[in-house]
């Protein structure tokens, strides 16, 4: 559909997203996030702003020259995206309206700009340099997450927001506060930069290559915090636990739950080698926004009933896609449409795993769920018994007519003592139902 440029038969208006931020390191949130805005605002571009010295933020653990490169890395597969380095060129503190006029000044007054936060940055605005200019030189674009009700901001940010929210990216070059989905993603930099501390290797949560860069750099591997004398840790696994039941114990009663609810195409993915922030991850399609809440919170409620420790649960609130983190497991509930283009088999599915204990993994369907087991074991012995029957009739040797004869008046002699005695036949079918199983 043209916007209201194309309709007046003038050039569309190009649309340029800003992403700013440290990026120490930049970690799969960030692409998530770029991908969303890219896709919900229609961008035409979308620039990653490192920061320079931030005057919110401590001093970064790598610096600008280490950042950018591993954003380099991280966006080399990443189409309509660049890096603008302006602010790691600014000397002294970094401030957002200085790089929105600086940008407005280069681009001219035609392109829409929209500088693009989170619901959490939304809260602390008032406290941004000048922040009642900022919709003066571009568009707000807020990533609200699943479930965020936007409780606790700021009165005049709530004026804010009444007066200038719009449903998507308007035809102007400035001026509105525009809110798009994201989906929620369990990574934090601070978080990567203590686990990668300790000897973790959260390869999952990086872009390819930058987990590389940073063990070829050293990067981040001094402890942080007081009283720990700057100790500087291998570069190696560790192991870590976030709770003490049994991961497969909790992978059976997950998968029992999603199974409960009739989820489809479940998988299960052994993550021990690639991170230590959890042992498990479930994914599992839901095929409307009410299945994957049920199935989320029957996921939950059942592993609380096993006494399974539930750290949050997040995404409900849109029913798109919902995460359950039970700590030594993370389960993702997704709509066909969010999995399909998240695609998190990719990420997670170098070891894929059985489903119960006990039974055999396959590699070509690692999470076949239980009603397909069922149906194949069904097959598989109707097939068993119809070769044993063809192989015994095939096996046994002809008889005569004389002993044709004598069969039938066997059979018929048994007929009468049979329906005389029909609790004893019933016996006989249990015990032959009990000596099968």
């Amino acid at each position: 559909m043209p916007d209201a440029a194309g309709e007046r038969g003038l050039p569309p208006r190009r649309r340029i997203g800003l992403l700013g931020g440290t990026f120490d390191p930049v970690h799969a949130g960030h692409l998530a996030l770029a991908r969303a805005a890219l896709a919900h605002l229609a961008l035409d571009e979308l620039r990653f702003v490192p920061t320079g010295r931030s005057w919110q933020k401590v001093e970064a653990g790598a610096n600008a020259p280490q950042r950018i490169e591993m954003l380099r890395i991280a966006t080399a597969g990443l189409p309509r995206t660049s890096i603008d380095e302006r602010e790691t060129r600014r000397d002294g503190a970094s401030y957002t309206i200085d790089t929105l006029i600086e940008l407005r000044t280069q681009v001219g007054a035609t392109p829409a700009l929209a500088w693009i936060v989170g619901s959490d940055q939304l809260r602390n605005l008032p406290t941004w340099h000048r922040w009642n200019e900022l919709l003066g030189y571009a568009h707000l674009a807020v990533a609200r997450r699943a479930g965020d009700t936007l409780e606790g901001l700021d009165a005049r940010v709530r004026t804010l927001v009444d007066a200038r929210a719009r449903d998507g990216l308007p035809d102007a070059p400035a001026g509105s506060v525009v809110f798009f989905a994201m989906p929620p993603m369990h990574v934090s930099g601070s978080a990567l930069r203590a686990a990668i501390a300790r000897g973790e290797r959260p390869a999952e949560l990086l872009p390819p290559g930058v987990l590389d860069y940073i063990g070829r750099n050293g990067l981040y591997r001094t402890v942080p915090g007081p009283n720990r004398g700057g100790r500087t840790a291998p570069f190696a696994q560790s192991v870590t636990r976030r709770n003490r039941m049994d991961p497969r114990k909790l992978q059976r009663v997950v998968v029992d739950a999603l199974d409960d609810v009739k989820a489809q195409d479940i998988r299960v993915f052994d993550t021990t080698a690639q991170t230590e922030l959890f042992d498990r991850v479930i994914i599992a399609t839901g095929t409307s926004n009410r299945q994957t809440r049920a199935l989320a919170s029957h996921v939950r409620d059942k592993a609380k009933e096993a006494g399974a420790p539930v750290v949050s649960m997040e995404g409900a609130d849109s029913g798109e896609w919902v995460l359950v983190d039970l700590g030594d497991i993370v389960v993702h509930v997704m709509q066909p449409a969010i999995r399909q283009y998240y695609n998190l088999e990719e990420l997670w599915g170098t070891k894929p795993v059985r489903l119960r204990i006990g039974a055999p993994a396959k590699a070509d369907a690692p999470g076949t769920a239980r009603t397909a087991t069922k149906r194949a074991g069904s097959a598989v012995k109707q097939a068993a018994k119809k070769r044993a029957g063809s192989e015994e009739k095939q096996s046994a040797p002809k008889r005569t007519a004389a002993e044709r004869g004598a069969a039938k008046q066997t059979s018929a002699e048994r007929t009468a003592p049979q329906r005389a005695a029909p609790k004893r036949v019933a016996t006989k079918r249990t015990s032959k139902r009990a000596s099968n199983a």
